[in-house]
């Protein structure tokens, strides 16, 4: 296995701009597929997740050209829901972005056809079964392969499918807001009124925000009702906006950010506070922590405390926070955690759906930071750390999750002359391929 030693440092400053936003950029492909006219997408995030769309899409007959640098995108627009014949086989890799949107789109196919939907292992351990069974209660015939509840999936659709002029579909919001963000996606094409009810309280909302957003820039409108409990979708043609710019990646963002936190200073381009996406929000938790954050039009900058690393040693304190709105950078929380003063506990709350992404993220944050010798306590839905006086060298497994591979970088961070070493470290393709270059630009000796 490819392995990457990372040099210990403390310091870290300097300029990056990041790629554009995985969630966008996926989500803006389907919309632009499902829309009447072309559509020109800019600053097109180049990663596995987009590639596997990508594929999906051109399997299922939108054509498109992307540029030399893969950042640019011209896609031909179908002109409303698919209505598609004979047997499709989709297979999506571990792009929940991809796959679970395109789980509600194909169920309202038009035409006679089936659509056999897999991907890797780790994909087929990622629940399903809170959308596939709201769409069946809407009669779409969709069956379980394997595992009950899970993927691999067989879709199945009728030229005289027809559906009631109002349609009501009961959605838990406990496990992944992208269920929700599939079925609001398809709901304007059905021909019904639709009515999206969130049983329990909703997870990761301003996922939500994003979907909606996109929505809007293609011509559609969500009625959202009492506080993100229902959602009210008419039917609607999706139009293409002609062209779509890509906001940079909010959750790639948050790493660098941190890593200015703790060593210095770095500011991040291609994002400002003004951002549709929700894990901007990540800067108020390292404010709490103790960091300086400034911004302008297209950048945010990320300052180490000099005041607090006098008075203390160390350039952040602990925290204890529900962060489960920001579910992805959330997680850089926990090595924030490393570079407070020895024996202070930082507590991330309300994480449970850490465990259904790329991997047990609960369990995989808290057995590799116990290699480090840290003192963790992984609950149920919260993973409390308490600051080390010292760290050991180890070699981190990444579980084939960017983010466990991102987050550790930044372990390298530290003033105990102790490197840290990245295993597979090319898993950060799935949504940023260039991530170790680019960190090694602001990460100095």
């Amino acid at each position: 296995m490819e392995k990457l030693i990372l040099s210990a440092s403390p310091k870290a400053y300097g300029e990056i701009t990041i790629p554009g936003s995985k969630s966008l950029s996926n989500r803006v492909l389907l919309l632009a597929a499902l829309a009447q006219g072309q559509t020109r997408v800019d600053n097109l995030l180049d990663s596995d997740d987009v590639s596997w769309m990508l594929k999906a899409l051109e399997s299922l007959g939108i054509s498109y050209q992307v540029s030399a640098t893969k950042e640019q995108v011209v896609l031909n627009g179908n002109g409303g829901p698919f209505s598609l014949e004979g047997d499709y086989d989709l297979y999506l890799g571990n792009a929940g972005t991809a796959f679970r949107p395109l789980i509600a789109v194909l169920a309202f196919n038009k035409g006679e056809a089936s659509f056999t939907i897999h991907g890797e292992p780790r994909m087929h351990e990622r629940p399903v079964l809170d959308l596939v069974e709201a769409l069946k209660t809407l009669g779409c015939e969709i069956e379980y392969l394997n595992n009950k509840g899970y993927p691999p999936l067989k879709i199945t659709t009728h030229r005289e499918q027809e559906f009631a002029k109002e349609l009501t579909v009961n959605i838990p919001g406990n496990i992944s807001s992208q269920f929700l963000t599939a079925m609001l996606m398809a709901s304007p094409l059905i021909g019904s009124l639709v009515k999206i009810n969130i049983v329990g309280e909703l997870v990761s909302k301003p996922y939500i925000d994003i979907t909606l957003d996109c929505m809007r820039k293609f011509g559609v409108e969500v009625e959202v009702v009492d506080a993100y409990k229902s959602f009210i979708v008419t039917p609607q043609n999706y139009k293409s906006p002609q062209e779509f710019l890509v906001e940079g990646d909010a959750s790639s963002a948050s790493y660098f950010l941190l890593a200015g936190a703790i060593g210095g200073d770095v500011t991040v381009k291609g994002i400002d506070m003004s951002s549709i996406q929700g894990d901007k929000e990540f800067v108020y938790a390292l404010e709490q922590m103790g960091a300086i954050i400034s911004s302008g039009k297209g950048y945010i900058r990320a300052q180490c405390n000099q005041q607090l690393l006098e008075a203390t040693g160390y350039p952040l304190k602990a925290v204890d926070l529900n962060l489960n709105h920001i579910p992805d950078a959330a997680m850089g929380i926990a090595i924030a955690a490393l570079f407070c003063p020895p024996g202070e506990k930082t507590v991330i709350r309300d994480i449970y759906n850490w465990r259904v992404k790329e991997t047990d993220r609960l369990a995989a944050m808290a057995t590799e930071l116990k290699k480090l010798g840290v003192e963790v306590v992984e609950g149920n839905d919260y993973l409390e750390v308490t600051s080390p006086r010292d760290l050991k060298e180890s070699e981190i497994a990444t579980y084939n999750d960017h983010r466990i591979a991102m987050c550790f970088s930044l372990v390298a961070l530290n003033n105990l002359g102790k490197n840290i070493t990245i295993l597979d470290p090319k898993c950060t393709r799935k949504t940023f391929p260039t991530y170790f270059s680019e960190f090694a630009k602001i990460h100095h000796k």
